[in-house]
């Protein structure tokens, strides 16, 4: 176990940047400012593509970026970040809220501030 935390204690990463990790489909995957994005085509040449493009995960969030890599283990700088799709749910349900009682916007404002 100590092992393990002096491995993860190693692990640098940088708060500008995204960080791709390996997903549970063992698919590439970047994490950036709380998100998860997947990429849009994953039948891209490593060799030939300049930009790889990614899309969020959250199943409606239509929020994109770009990176110019995605090795896994690695950091890259977020290009053409899009992030007006988590305002926008937001908006949504705050206008729901007059047909919800209370626990129900709360669970789910919860879900969207957590993805």
């Amino acid at each position: 176990m100590d092992e393990l935390s002096n491995l993860l204690n190693q692990i640098n990463i940088e708060k500008e940047k995204g960080f791709v990790t390996l997903s549970q489909k063992n698919k590439s995957q970047l994490s950036y400012e709380g998100h998860f994005f997947r990429l849009k085509n994953a039948k891209q040449d490593l060799n030939v593509t300049k930009n790889f493009g990614w899309r969020c995960t959250y199943e409606n969030c239509r929020s994109t970026c770009e990176t110019i890599g995605c090795i896994i283990g690695s950091s890259y700088e977020v290009l053409n970040y899009d992030d007006n799709q988590l305002d926008e749910r937001i908006n949504n349900l705050i206008n729901q809220y007059n047909k919800q009682d209370f626990e129900q916007f709360y669970d789910s404002m919860a879900l969207i501030l957590e993805n």
